[in-house]
């Protein structure tokens, strides 16, 4: 990804290829901004499009860059995130579900891994969690172990995405222990017995060590997850809290990447909100030619907008489901 200071890239969760977070009411501006972008798929994941603009090449340590973030220490060895997820049997395949879907409290992940950590307490396995819905795996070694992403997995049949490489065997092998030791916990028997699904697995995902900084970090970078926090410590990057609207964003003189919170996915709890404090003003913004690029990136969902794209009153905007339908298709 190239930095740009007349371009402002937001960096945002995937949307389109999953339904179930696209909201149902009409958002006029961001509909334009749909409508009138040049569209194109990316060759990476929205870990891998922030760290490459900061000089990180290759495979992300998503879950180490994370915990650095988080607490400032990327603890030793390598590291992975062991997300708690649902899989859910459909016919003759697993489809994973994860995330807030699940509903799991504060207290609940807690017991739940205070079961997983006694039981792997004698290779030193430590889980520990970031919220209810993200748990980091430490003192692990990951070497010949290749995942996929919770974002890429969730909703999707798991068959073809579980771990793989020259480690595979190792990793499945203790990813069934650790799934029947969930399935006996006493926290499930309750969610059972409540109608919740249970957490009947943890999806492996994020793994490996830091590499050495790059010399020349980006000029500046913004955003409220705890990966964007550990990026910029990494890189040596100046780093700003995620902003309440783009007017903030659009003042800064330097280079503006801003990621949306994944952890939380704040974005995605108000819609409006999003659509009135940052697509109008960035129209606006693009407009007024106070930058001279607009780049969204929904996941691989790329769009990019400059002034004069504006001018395609042809192009009518259309409910955001269509675009997931254009996807699946």
């Amino acid at each position: 990804m190239t930095i740009n200071p007349d371009k402002i890239t937001l960096i945002l969760p995937p949307l389109f290829s999953r339904p179930h977070a696209v909201p149902a009411q009409r958002l006029p501006a961001l509909e334009r901004i749909l409508a009138c972008a040049e569209q194109a798929r990316t060759s990476g994941d929205v870990f891998t499009l922030l760290a490459a603009g900061a000089g990180l090449q290759g495979r992300v340590p998503v879950a180490t860059l994370t915990r650095l973030g988080h607490d400032g220490a990327p603890g030793k060895g390598g590291g992975l995130f062991a997300d708690p997820v649902h899989l859910l049997p459909n016919r003759d395949h697993l489809v994973l579900l994860a995330g807030r879907e699940l509903a799991l409290t504060a207290a609940e992940a807690e017991a739940l891994l205070a079961v997983l950590n006694e039981y792997f307490l004698p290779e030193a396995w430590v889980f520990s969690s970031l919220s209810p819905h993200r748990w980091l795996l430490g003192g692990v070694e990951t070497a010949g172990l290749r995942t996929t992403s919770l974002a890429r997995a969730e909703g999707r049949n798991v068959s073809s995405l579980l771990p793989r490489g020259d480690a595979a065997g190792y990793w499945r092998s203790r990813l069934t222990e650790a799934q029947m030791l969930l399935h006996q916990a006493p926290v499930n028997e309750r969610r059972r017995a409540r109608g919740l699904p249970e957490i009947n697995s943890v999806w492996l995902w994020g793994e490996g060590e830091l590499p050495a900084a790059p010399a020349a970090p980006l000029p500046s970078l913004w955003g409220g997850d705890a990966f964007v926090r550990g990026l910029a410590r990494w890189s040596g990057t100046p780093w700003q809290a995620l902003p309440a609207d783009a007017e903030t964003v659009m003042a800064a003189g330097s280079a503006r990447v801003v990621f949306g919170d994944t952890l939380d996915g704040q974005w995605y709890d108000e819609w409006e909100d999003f659509d009135q404090h940052w697509c109008v003003p960035l129209l606006q913004g693009l407009k007024q030619g106070r930058y001279a690029v607009l780049e969204l990136c929904f996941g691989e969902h790329r769009l990019r907008l400059q002034r004069r794209d504006l001018r395609r009153f042809w192009r009518r905007r259309v409910p955001l489901q269509n675009y997931c339908r254009a996807e699946a298709g």
